[in-house]
Parts: C-alpha cells; structure tokens; sequence
C-alpha cells in the first residue's frame, strides 16, 4: 500500500478559526485529507502503544519532558483557585479563574515548552490548547474539548516537535499526563459532561483513553475483555493500562450504582472475544460519534496546519510561498515565519475511501459486531502494516 502523500509544514501560521455550522461543511471535512490525516494520526499512535504498559521509571525524551511539565503546571493552578461555596451541584466559577489564568499564561507557557525556532506555531497551538480544558462559560467538557488536545499533540507532531521516537510516548506519557489532569479538573471543579448521552454513551467525558487503551491491551496476556471491570484486575492494572485506568474513574465516580447500569457499552464490550476487535470497534465509534456529530464538531479550528477542504489549497499556495495574486491564505497571518521546517516526513498510509460514519449503520447496541479500521490495521482482523509494530496473534 502506498503511504499517504506528504504535507508541508506551513511556512505561514495563521490564527484557527471555526469552519463548521452545518451538515454540508462536516461532510467537506469528513472528505478531506486533513481528516484522514488526523484519523490516520490516531492510528499510527494507538500502533505505536499496542503491547506497552505503563511503568515507573519510563525514560522520555526532554520534549516529552516539557509537555509533561506543561500540563502538571496547570494541574497546580487547581490549588491556587479553590472550589467556591455555590448551591449549584455541577460548574464551579473557579473553573472561571483557573481559566483565566490559562489564557493569561498560554503564550508564555508555550514559548517555555517551544524552541525558539518554533514560536512562530504559537498562533496556531494557542486555540487548541486553550479549548482543550473545557469551555469557561458553560463550565462544561466533552469529547469535543478531548479532541482539540488531540489536535494539538497532531500539530506538535507535524511541526516537528516530536520525532519518531517519541511516539509511544506522546500517549503514554503526554496523553495520560493530560487525563490525569481532566480528572482533577472534572473533580474540583465539577465540569458538567458536554453533550453526554447519559448511561448510553461511552463515557461522560472522554473516548481516547479506551481507544488507545485498547490499542494498548492488545498485546498482552494478563487481561482479556471478559476481565476489564474485575475489581481486582483494576486495582492491580489501573496504573499501566489507559482502558483500565478509565474504568476505575467511572467505578470511582459512580460508587453503589451497578456498572452495567451506569455504563451499559463498557459492560457489553466485556462480551467482545478480543481486544484486536474491541480497539476496531471503537475507532468506528470514534468517528461516527465524534467526529461525525455537528454539534461536537462545530467548535472545532481549523489553520494552516490543519485546513478546512476549502481552505487547503490557499494554505499550500500560501506555504510554499506561490499564493495567487488575490489570494488571501484563510485566518489572520502570523508575523513569525517558521522557514526552516522542512517537508513533514509521510505519516501513514491511507486508511482508505473516506465516508461519513453513519453511512456504517453504526449505533451502539451493534458495537460488539461492529467492527472497523481500528489500531491493527485496515479491518477488523488485519495486521498493521506500520513501522516497528509487533504483529498481534
């Protein structure tokens, strides 16, 4: 299979912006190349953990480090600005000034983690960094704000931030830096769930850690499917595994209620044979429930890095320095150049025809047999083609 074509790094940063309100702008963009290639990003680092638990004394390169210090940074912040005394249950105004102190900072704090060389991508990281905490006004979190941290670590990776050797810990230790720190938000600050569809949805609040986490399990042999809500396999496991890891939060959180009742899809995906099929179940649901929904979607931003359909061929014009007379690249142009990126080096391969998720006949009570292009490969069953990934039995 030929591997996905290569994209430039932008020469030009531009401030993101909002691209979707409507159906006919998501299916532009489920379309799209820069689709794919976020969806192929979540693959190549699903692959990148698959067989790989979580251990004390992890070596990480200083990269890594910096993001890592990054968001414990943030966690700190939570001490600075206490719960108020409110009579509503779920939104605590502190998460306001916690906030706050977030967009005061964001710039600084990410010239910190940055190269000098890199400063120029700051316009471009800033809105996704900034939306990937929850929204300050509804003091609310979703999947939507889970997937603007995902875009984020992909614009990292596509500046040249990371390299190769980095991947597996981009998830391992980045990604599960930031849940630590969404579970200390979620808990301070009782973050209403953003458009949780209740008993009926994966979770409250997050979908990656039990897509790379089963991504994770899927080579080892300690714990089966069948295994993941045994108290016991929890409480030894909860710390090297990102799948069971979340389950513990939800048996935490919703201690008395009977799990099969407050999660009702975890539960039946116990019934799933094998974590190979778990994981490409849940990359379907991934998109069809994420990805594919306007109201998640409608917030999501859009640059040079990561460019609406429409917009895509300005930003390359506009990146390889060949813009036609007359027209502008999308957004508001940064000041900073970032010249000496080269051309990003190929990401994956294609994960195929690109479709809108619906069009699968996906709903979650099909998700034990609904099977598709999940972290071992394209289908349900097939072996990954990428680099230095052991092969699944």
């Amino acid at each position: 299979m030929s591997a996905a074509p290569a994209a430039a790094a932008p020469t030009e940063f531009v401030t993101p912006r909002k691209r979707i309100s409507n159906e006919s702008d998501l299916n532009a963009f489920l379309q799209s190349e820069t689709y794919q290639r976020l969806m192929g990003f979540v693959t190549e680092m699903g692959t990148a953990v698959r067989g790989y638990p979580i251990v004390k004394g992890m070596q990480f390169s200083e990269r890594v480090a910096k993001v890592k210090h990054m968001l414990q940074t943030l966690r700190g912040w939570i001490d600075e600005f206490p719960p108020i005394q409110q009579p509503m249950r779920f939104g605590n105004k502190a998460f306001q000034q916690w906030h706050d102190r977030l967009i005061e900072r964001v710039e600084d704090l990410l010239k910190e983690m940055l190269p000098a060389e890199s400063h120029g991508a700051i316009v471009e990281l800033t809105p996704y960094l900034l939306d990937s905490f929850g929204n300050r006004t509804r003091i609310d979190y979703g999947t939507g704000h889970e997937a603007a941290f995902l875009a984020f670590l992909y614009c990292l990776w596509h500046i040249q931030y990371f390299t190769q050797n980095d991947k597996r810990n981009i998830v391992l230790v980045a990604f599960t830096e930031y849940i630590e720190l969404m579970r200390a938000l979620q808990t301070a600050y009782m973050l209403e769930p953003a458009g949780s569809r209740g008993v009926w949805g994966l979770d409250d609040y997050h979908f990656l850690p039990f897509l790379w986490g089963s991504a994770q399990l899927m080579i080892q042999e300690e714990i089966e499917p069948s295994q993941a809500l045994d108290r016991t396999i929890v409480a030894d496991y909860a710390d090297q595994y990102l799948y069971i890891n979340a389950i513990k939060a939800i048996q935490e959180m919703k201690k008395g209620v009977p799990f099969g009742e407050c999660a009702p899809l975890l539960n039946d995906i116990t019934a799933v044979p094998t974590w190979k099929k778990v994981n490409s179940g849940l990359m379907k649901m991934y998109q069809a429930e994420v990805w594919s929904k306007v109201p998640v979607i409608q917030h999501f931003y859009f640059g040079n890095i990561l460019p609406f359909p429409n917009d895509a061929a300005a930003a390359a014009a506009a990146a390889s320095g060949s813009l036609p007379t007359g027209t502008a690249a999308p957004g508001h142009t940064s000041t900073h150049g970032n010249d000496h990126l080269p051309s990003r080096r190929p990401m994956v391969p294609p994960m195929g025809p690109t479709m809108h998720p619906s069009a699968m006949g996906l709903s979650p009570s099909a998700f034990p047999e609904g099977l598709g292009m999940g972290m071992g490969g394209q289908g349900g069953d097939g072996d990954s083609s990428y680099e230095e990934v052991p092969k699944s039995d």
